[in-house]
């Protein structure tokens, strides 16, 4: 099965590589060189699979950012090349930016302390009400402004150019901080 495989995929001219994800029978990864191969491929398996008698469960992609983390793993790791070779993508390629954890704790600081800096951090919302009116005050914290996403109690996920920033006013108000880089799509 693998050889009459092998032989459509290669007689379409558009594939980049065909991997086998895992043992025999188990998916197939078809990295295509353009977006219109893409159906023309899909079609071809579907074929194939109906002449053959079984279906072929297979990912088509003209793009590595498409795939979901594990098969891209898999492709990378564990794969084995039908058509092509193992392809040894790019950061870019894989849709990956350089960005950081920063966790940090409030030990050590007094309640009013913690407040302050975490009105500064996360921003603050009021509304008052007198004679009848509402007064609504909002302000901005750092992590929206930067484009930070809070991923725990304590810990945010900062894009590269705001990380100094952040830092700074943590190592500003005493907040014990740890930074970690990661590359995330």
């Amino acid at each position: 099965m693998k050889e009459e495989i092998a032989a459509a995929l290669e007689e379409t001219g558009k594939v980049k590589s065909a991997l086998v994800l895992g043992d025999p029978g188990e998916e197939l990864l078809i990295w295509v060189a353009e977006a219109e191969a893409v159906d023309k491929v899909t079609n071809i398996l579907s074929r194939l699979g109906k002449k053959l008698g079984q279906g072929i469960r297979c990912h088509v992609t003209c793009s590595l950012t498409d795939l979901e983390p594990p098969i891209l793993y898999r492709a990378i790791h564990v794969s084995r090349p039908l058509v092509g070779d193992v392809p040894n993508p790019t950061l870019k390629q894989l849709g990956l930016g350089l960005k950081a954890i920063v966790a940090y704790s409030f030990a050590g600081l007094t309640q009013a302390e913690k407040m302050r800096v975490q009105r500064i951090l996360h921003g603050s919302k009021t509304k008052k009400r007198s004679q009848g009116k509402v007064y609504v005050s909002e302000c901005e914290g750092l992590f929206t402004k930067c484009g930070s996403e809070q991923i725990g109690r304590g810990a945010v996920l900062a894009p590269l150019d705001s990380v100094p920033r952040i830092c700074y006013l943590l190592k500003q108000h005493r907040v014990n901080y740890e930074k970690k880089w990661v590359w995330t799509r």
